[in-house]
């Protein structure tokens, strides 16, 4: 956990325009404000141990390199099938709510 004692910004991006309070101070030649002025939601240390391995996994090299399985889905067809499920010309006699709306027999 970084402290104003025990800084932990290492990993953090340098330079100028990094969004890391610690190293826009340093690369503009200035001392870094406090940690409890600029971090406004700190990590209680209290549960660290069991927020890291978690953090550790998502930002792994290993998970963020695995490729993405595309989606062989037209979105102008799904918005498509959504707008025909609730147009008065849909009489495909489906009573799926989730594909034509409520059954077509009930009073909603």
């Amino acid at each position: 956990m970084s402290t104003d004692q025990k800084p932990q910004h290492k990993k953090c991006p340098s330079g100028i325009d990094s969004w890391c309070f610690y190293q826009s101070s340093l690369a503009r030649g200035k001392k870094p404000g406090f940690h409890k002025v600029w971090v406004k939601t700190p990590i209680n240390e209290e549960y660290l141990p069991k927020i890291l391995p978690i953090y550790q996994r998502l930002a792994s090299s290993e998970l963020l390199s695995r490729k993405r399985i595309p989606l062989e889905i037209n979105p102008g067809n799904v918005v498509a099938i959504q707008c025909s499920s609730f147009s008065p010309s849909n009489d495909a006699g489906m009573s799926d709510p989730g594909i034509d709306g409520p059954p077509k027999n009930n009073v909603v």
